[in-house]
């Protein structure tokens, strides 16, 4: 797996975790689109430049999440209060984009 570029895990109602210890060191795309049951996943390749999370339960956002290749991130109809109402869960994004903000 550590060649694989793109993964989508959409509609996998029933997935909640990622394994760890899976090499996805080339990984550039990943999407967990409509996996209503995701809570979390462990850290991923620093080549992430395209991350989907619409529709998941996500619980938290991974404060080690490699950013510096990320160009598209789409968090929409995220399920979690937790998330929600943490003070700035994207900072690291956030200062990428404008260290004035």
């Amino acid at each position: 797996l550590n060649k694989l570029k793109e993964l989508d895990m959409s509609l996998c109602e029933n997935l909640e975790i990622l394994p760890t210890g899976v090499d996805l060191q080339s990984l550039e795309r990943l999407s967990f689109t409509e996996c209503p049951r995701l809570k979390s996943f462990p850290y991923i390749s620093r080549n992430i430049s395209v991350l989907e999370l619409s529709k998941a339960a996500i619980e938290e956002f991974l404060l080690n999440l490699p950013l510096k290749n990320l160009v598209e991130l789409s968090m929409w109809s995220i399920k979690s209060e937790k998330l929600r109402g943490r003070d700035q869960p994207l900072k690291p994004l956030m200062d990428m984009l404008s260290p004035s903000l």
